[in-house]
């Protein structure tokens, strides 16, 4: 029989992939996030993030949590520590990025931006290396973003407990060279990292699944398909009209995944 350690009345933890919501720290202490509701209001306006804790290894928890972390609607939470020993937990309000972040050993949180509006990062997923704070999410810019109709794959760093970010740029291989303008990313992606080392996961239908990886804390990216596909399937446009002939008989094929 497993121990309860919190509720919620928000049943969607994640649309395909779900981010690190649980972490063991090197003392043996436990700290677990979730999507949290504490009632079903229409359009749960007090969704956030549910936290608790354990000291010694997950015998015993603080209670139960009645209230989100946070001051506003926010959703998709994550969870690390810097070795300077801050717990980051980011996720996304309505129109933007949000980390929210303890420097106290949880007694208090307070909220700062991840990019901007314009920006509109949605879906984030965390990685902490020493005190260095790395994060991919979904850009949901109003307009194309590099290229993308639905928003891009970005990556920022912090290494400040996220006073400031760096500039967010397309990992290696995650541009229009691979996806079609309409590809949509949507919460298909996964990150992990030891070390310096990182890697990005994404995958998709009609779209080629893939390795983003970077040794070097963030600082240059390679990509490597997981599965190669040709470029008339790879770039394959679900939302337009282009019609496809891959075999070469003057026929437009029907494209199964």
């Amino acid at each position: 029989m497993g121990t309860e350690i919190g509720i919620t009345y928000y049943d969607l933890q994640g649309n395909t992939c779900v981010s690190n919501r649980m972490m063991v720290y090197s003392d043996g202490s436990i700290s677990a996030v979730w999507t949290f509701a504490p009632d079903a209001t229409a359009s749960y306006p007090g969704r956030g993030t549910g936290y608790n804790h354990s000291s010694d290894g997950g015998d015993t928890w603080l209670p139960i949590p009645t209230a989100r972390l946070e001051a506003f609607r926010t959703g998709w939470p994550n969870i690390g520590k810097t070795t300077d020993g801050a717990e980051v937990d980011p996720t996304h309000s309505a129109t933007k990025g949000n980390l929210c972040i303890t420097t106290d050993g949880g007694a208090t949180w307070t909220s700062k931006d991840i990019g901007d509006a314009v920006l509109g990062l949605i879906w984030p997923r965390l990685y902490v290396n020493g005190n260095t704070i790395h994060i991919i999410a979904n850009s949901t810019t109003s307009t194309p973003y590099h290229g993308f109709a639905q928003g891009a794959l970005v990556y920022m760093k912090s290494t400040n407990n996220g006073d400031t970010w760096t500039t967010p740029i397309i990992p290696t291989g995650l541009d229009t060279s691979n996806y079609c303008a309409s590809t949509s990313f949507v919460d298909r992606f996964s990150m992990a990292g030891k070390g310096n080392t990182i890697a990005i996961v994404y995958g998709a239908p009609f779209r080629t699944p893939c390795l983003v990886k970077s040794t070097d804390n963030g600082d240059h990216w390679s990509y490597t398909e997981i599965i190669h596909q040709p470029p008339s399937v790879k770039k394959f446009d679900t939302e337009g009209s282009q019609v496809f002939d891959i075999n070469g008989d003057h026929q437009q094929d029907n494209i199964l995944w």
